[in-house]
């Protein structure tokens, strides 16, 4: 009696799917679970949205100390930055939507964990300069071209970070990916 075939590996499109259907999946999941974490409108005065006052607030902070190196008129209450062109950080200015597409990207891909905590600490923190660089950008633009606010707050920055979160997310990859980066980062 001849023995039954031993179980060989499918190779070919159909197994080449499972890994890029298994990250879409985990990216979605993730990605609308902090998504809506983010969104959620939290009850005044529950931690929550305490936290997430102050949490805007301290971006506000970050942004006009930088701003005030370029210009001395800014100050910042709360979460306004007053000068010649007051700006207000809310929810959606604090480029949280992007951080999370790029977090949720990092964690659904197939990598160590270190290699995806140290990719979410820098990337995220790239990001967060990134966007400190535009508010600067849109507060020198209302002052000197407040017609070209909107769409420089709307369009062109929105794509930028977005392509910046994309270049963060492919560079990880190629990093997370070399087989000799063991003991580069964090002993990984």
């Amino acid at each position: 009696m001849a023995s039954p075939d031993p179980v060989v590996p499918r190779v070919g499109p159909q197994s080449a799917r499972r890994p890029a259907l298994r990250f879409g999946l985990t990216f979605m999941l993730l990605a609308g679970t902090l998504s809506l974490a983010y969104a959620y409108s939290y009850p005044p005065g529950s931690a929550l949205a305490t936290w997430f006052q102050r949490y805007l607030e301290a971006y506000a902070q970050a942004a006009g100390a930088l701003l005030s190196l370029l210009d001395p008129s800014v100050h910042v209450q709360g979460a306004q930055i007053l000068g010649r062109y007051p700006l207000w950080i809310v929810k959606d200015c604090d480029a949280m939507e992007v951080k999370i597409l790029f977090t949720a990207a990092v964690l659904a891909f197939p990598s160590t964990w270190r290699s995806k905590a140290f990719g979410v600490i820098v990337g995220v923190f790239a990001l967060f300069v990134a966007n400190l660089v535009r508010i600067a950008t849109l507060y020198f633009v209302g002052v000197h071209a407040p017609d070209s606010f909107e769409s420089a707050h709307r369009e062109i920055w929105p794509l930028i970070l977005v392509g910046t979160a994309l270049g963060l997310f492919a560079i990880w990859v190629r990093w997370a990916g070399r087989p000799d980066r063991k003991g580069m980062i964090l002993g990984s």
